[in-house]
C-alpha cells in the first residue's frame, strides 16, 4: 500500500459508507478504530494488512476522525487476540468473501498458467493478477509467502509445458545435435605427466562467448559458430506461438 495520500484520495478511498456503520458503531475505543481500519483496508486492497505498520498514519488519522477515536488508539489494537480473528470473520461475511483453501490454491495455479503466464513473466504482474483473481472469486488472498509459492509452482508448471512443447517440435537429429552442445568444445587432453585432463568449456559456452576484437581470425570463428547453429536445423516457426515478453524472459 502506498504511503502518501492526498486529502482528495483519502475522501475517495477511505470514507466509511452508510452500510458499514452498523458493524462499527457497537464497538468502542481501540476496537472500534481497529475494526474500521481492517474493513477499509480490505475494501481498498482486497486483503487485510499483515501488521500495524502496513497502514499509513494518514489513513489511520482519517478513519479515527470519522469513528470518533483518538489516532493513538491504533497502537492499542491487539493483533494477536481472538478479537481480531472475529473482526476479520465479520468483515469477510459482510463483504461476501471467504478464506482461501488448498483447493483454491490449485485453482489459482491452473488459472495463472492458462490466462497470464502465456503473456508475461514479470513477478509484479503475476502477483497483481493473482490478487485480482482472488477478488473476482470473492476469496481472501493467501499470505504473501503462500502467494509466492503458488506463483513459483505455476511458473514451473508452465515452463515444463512450454519446454515439452518445444521438444516435441524438434527432430531426433536436432535433439542429438543440441545435446552435443553440452559436451566439451574439444576433447580434454591429458597432462604431460599423465595427470587428470583439464576440463574444457562446453561447446555451448564457446558459442555464447564474446567475439572479441575485430580481427580476421575472430571473424572466421564467428562464421564457424553461425554455421554450427544453422546446422541444428531449428524450425523457423519454433517460437511463433510465444509472446515476445515471455520469449525475452527465457532469453
Amino acid at each position: 500500500m502506498k504511503r502518501a495520500w492526498h486529502p482528495e484520495e483519502l475522501v475517495e478511498h477511505w470514507t466509511i459508507v452508510p452500510e458499514d456503520w452498523p458493524l462499527i458503531e457497537p464497538k468502542q475505543s481501540a476496537t472500534r478504530l481497529g475494526f474500521a481500519v481492517l474493513l477499509k483496508c480490505f475494501q481498498y486492497a482486497g486483503a487485510f494488512p499483515r501488521a500495524p505498520q502496513d497502514v499509513p498514519l494518514t489513513v489511520v488519522e482519517h478513519l479515527a476522525q470519522q469513528v470518533g477515536v483518538p489516532p493513538d488508539a491504533w497502537a492499542q489494537y491487539d493483533w494477536y487476540s481472538r478479537t481480531i480473528e472475529r473482526h476479520r470473520a465479520q468483515i469477510r461475511q459482510h463483504l461476501g468473501f471467504r478464506e482461501a483453501t488448498v483447493a483454491d490454491g490449485e485453482t489459482l495455479v491452473t488459472w495463472l498458467c492458462k490466462e497470464t503466464l502465456p503473456t508475461t513473466r514479470r513477478p509484479d504482474h503475476l502477483k497483481e493478477a493473482m490478487v485480482q483473481r482472488c477478488c473476482a472469486l470473492r476469496i481472501e488472498p493467501p499470505t504473501a509467502e503462500r502467494l509466492d509459492r503458488l506463483i513459483r509452482s505455476a511458473v514451473h508448471r508452465e515452463d515444463t509445458r512450454v519446454g515439452m512443447g518445444i521438444l516435441h517440435r524438434l527432430s531426433a537429429t536436432t535433439q542429438v545435435q543440441l545435446d552435443a552442445l553440452l559436451g566439451p568444445a574439444e576433447a580434454p587432453a591429458s597432462g604431460p605427466d599423465g595427470s587428470t585432463p583439464t576440463l574444457e568449456r562446453a561447446l555451448l559456452q564457446e558459442l555464447r562467448a564474446d567475439p572479441g576484437r575485430a580481427t580476421l581470425d575472430n571473424l572466421f570463428q564467428e562464421i564457424a559458430k553461425l554455421a554450427r547453429i544453422r546446422a541444428l536445423q531449428l524450425p523457423p516457426t519454433l517460437f511463433d506461438d510465444m509472446a515476445p515478453t515471455v520469449l525475452q524472459a527465457y532469453r
